[in-house]
């Protein structure tokens, strides 16, 4: 037995955090990885925003490659903390901290099976969260969640390892059982940290969110590898393939997961109270148009109805024909939040195309698959939509999802 072996085994006597080196092929293709998310976005947007524009969405390949991403960490971590509980007889903290934080991640990515089951969060959530989603991280203050984040990102991914350069403070973190990630992950951090902080274009949150899941996803990796005291040259190939394995794992996993997850919840009678519901939204606004002369929107937006009646203060509209449908049967949480009968939001888009000249306000539902289908121009998928103005409307007019008014 050699020197360097001996002394693996010497320090792994004392703690688990004892770093094996990486193989360099394999570092490289992490990264590649990881980068590879940024550039294909950026090509994306330079070259098919629609399809980015799609990909990004809830529900959809990025998020579900994020969550997937987050969740096999997670796995790892917690077969790190059995592995290393079992053959260092010391209690493994960092990696059960490490399994929890990745875990309440991926619970967050689908707001903790909301638009799986299609339950309606409690009324906090809908008030307080501007996604009306049971999340945690959407009613915590913007500037202290990004902050927090860019801690994590930067003080995590790149600031520890470097420390771990440095004998005094290695070993004091490998006494102390932290989980750092290796220096070869520091380019994929500080990556992330870096187009967080610049924020680039649209739905960049999204984007990185997936590179930051691959990060973790590959530190707990490469330290899984350290429970090996010797890793054969013969054998590095293998830290490769497991590289692009967990990489092809999560992919697939989250692409059979868009697939699969349509909820086939296209119940007739949901419809039609969705159909009844929009009207009465329509006649709302159309009814407030005709009292001020004018239309009440001044800028163009896209959000959740809920939200535009608090920012505009449309206290008016709780006193319509959508408020009246309580007396119909109508849940009046769904009636005070603007839920749609499979507990999603309403939403309310006006775009204005400044090439055609075209404007366009509709109200619309995801309907029964709970994810956006549409582009601002088109209701498509199952999304279910009544048109309260289009300048651009051709006749004759025919759409299976949009709801067009006798006054057109």
């Amino acid at each position: 037995m050699n020197k360097n072996v001996r002394k693996q085994k010497a320090d792994l006597s004392k703690s688990s955090s004892t770093q094996l080196r990486p193989d360099l092929l394999s570092s490289v293709m992490a990264n590649f990885l990881v980068f590879a998310v940024l550039i294909f976005c950026y090509w994306l947007i330079n070259n098919n925003e629609a399809l980015y524009n799609a990909i990004v969405q809830e529900d959809e390949i990025i998020e579900w490659s994020t969550a997937w991403a987050f969740l096999l960490a997670s796995f790892g971590s917690v077969f790190g903390f059995i592995l290393g509980n079992k053959k260092f007889k010391k209690f493994q903290w960092f990696y059960l901290g490490l399994s929890i934080f990745c875990f309440l991640v991926f619970m967050e990515e689908i707001s903790w099976g909301q638009r799986l089951f299609g339950y309606l969060p409690p009324n906090y959530f809908l008030e307080n969260n501007f996604q009306q989603e049971f999340t945690a991280h959407n009613v915590i203050n913007d500037s202290f969640r990004m902050i927090s984040v860019k801690v994590v990102i930067l003080g995590y991914g790149v600031i520890l390892p470097l420390l771990m350069q440095f004998p005094a403070s290695r070993r004091f973190l490998n006494y102390m059982g932290v989980v750092v990630p290796p220096y070869e992950l520091i380019p994929s951090f500080f990556a992330v940290f870096y187009i967080y902080q610049i924020y680039p274009w649209d739905f960049t949150g999204e984007v990185i969110e997936l590179m930051l899941g691959m990060c973790f996803l590959f530190t707990v990796l490469f330290r899984l590898w350290d429970f090996k005291l010797e890793i054969k040259k013969s054998k590095r190939y293998w830290q490769l393939i497991s590289v692009l394995g967990v990489a092809l794992l999560s992919v697939g996993l989250s692409a059979g997961t868009v697939r699969v997850n349509n909820y086939k919840n296209n119940s007739p009678i949901k419809r039609d109270a969705c159909y009844k519901e929009l009207q009465a939204i329509e006649k709302d606004f159309a009814n407030r148009a005709k009292e001020l002369g004018r239309s009440p929107f001044k800028n163009y937006f896209h959000h959740r109805l809920y939200t535009v009646v608090k920012n505009n203060d449309f206290n008016w509209i709780y006193k319509g024909q959508f408020a009246n449908l309580t007396k119909e049967g109508l849940n009046q949480d769904r009636a005070d939040y603007f839920i749609d009968p499979w507990n999603m939001a309403y939403w309310l888009l006006y775009k204005y195309d400044k090439a055609t000249g075209r404007k366009r306000i509709v109200a619309y539902s995801f309907g029964p698959n709970r994810k956006r289908d549409s582009d601002h121009w088109t209701l498509k998928g199952d999304d279910i939509g009544i048109i309260l103005w289009d300048t651009g409307l051709k006749y004759p007019y025919i759409s299976e999802n949009e709801i067009v008014p006798k006054s057109y």
